[in-house]
């Protein structure tokens, strides 16, 4: 039997682009398919859309904004759903 293929979907909850309801319907629709592999959600907090740290959210914001980098919260949810997904695998 192969590997469970998995789903991802990481939503900042400061996006004001997409509001971060949005992940739940994705994630809804997704397990609504025929054969629906898992899907994992995560909502990082003091996130934007550009999944940085923010303190408000909004695109006028963005120039202000002294971290440029994704957030390290980001990184690390991406890490622990890669290492769930790839243990799962073997």
């Amino acid at each position: 039997m192969g590997p469970v293929a998995r789903r991802l979907i990481v939503q900042g909850e400061l996006d004001t682009q997409v509001e971060p309801s949005n992940a739940d319907k994705l994630e809804a629709l997704a397990r609504k398919r025929k054969n629906a592999p898992p899907v994992d959600v995560v909502k990082v907090p003091g996130v934007n859309h550009l999944l940085v740290p923010a303190k408000t959210g909004e695109v006028d914001e963005y120039g202000t904004l002294t971290e440029k980098q994704v957030s390290a919260n980001v990184t690390d949810a991406i890490g622990t759903w890669l290492k769930k997904t790839l243990s799962g695998a073997r």
